[in-house]
């Protein structure tokens, strides 16, 4: 199943087993969904806000992707400086340290500026867990793509599998995730 023209992405081919939920397109927000048929809350999404990401933060981001592949250290100036692009998965024990239920909701394992088809990009391995007990909810490794454009905008591709079952099947789901990257063609 190809996947046509999602902002800087000009294809992507998803494995044949995987079904399309409905686009979502808001004001806010444009969003592409795809699950195997066996679980359909296991998810490949494209998303992107339709707002870019404040001037300093892509600025930080294109200086670090500029860098080449490295790993992203835990605790380090570069993931603090990368948590305003991150979504959701910026919210994490080294950006957030407050507790309880404002605590930090992604539990953040792996970072990484990586060569993607030609392209430099972020990506990124994690929980998102509840804030109060830790207790994971969902698995996530997802990429982060600066998108070139003058209004700043930020891609996210990630693939998002819930806990439930465990870090094989969730290992497994990584699998089909980077080759599914890898037929990325670029705009």
């Amino acid at each position: 199943m190809d996947v046509l023209n999602f902002g800087s992405i000009k294809s992507v081919v998803l494995p044949n087993d995987w079904l399309a939920d409905s686009e979502q397109n808001t004001g806010v927000m444009k969003m592409r969904c795809f699950h195997p048929r066996a679980h359909d809350d296991v998810e490949i999404a494209f998303f992107q806000k339709m707002q870019g990401v404040l001037e300093s933060a892509i600025k930080d981001f294109r200086e670090i992707l500029a860098c080449g592949p490295h790993k992203i250290v835990e605790g380090g100036t570069e993931l603090i400086q990368l948590s305003p692009v991150m979504g959701n998965a910026g919210n994490h024990q080294w950006s957030n340290k407050t507790r309880g239920p404002r605590g930090p909701n992604f539990r953040y394992t792996l970072g990484e500026i990586i060569d993607l088809q030609g392209r430099k990009v972020l990506r990124v391995k994690g929980s998102f867990v509840e804030p109060e007990s830790k207790k994971p909810q969902n698995e996530y490794c997802g990429i982060f793509i600066d998108s070139g454009s003058e209004n700043n905008l930020v891609q996210e591709v990630y693939l998002q599998v819930p806990s439930k079952y465990g870090y094989f099947q969730f290992e497994k789901y990584v699998d089909a995730f980077s080759e599914t990257l890898s037929t990325i063609v670029w705009t």
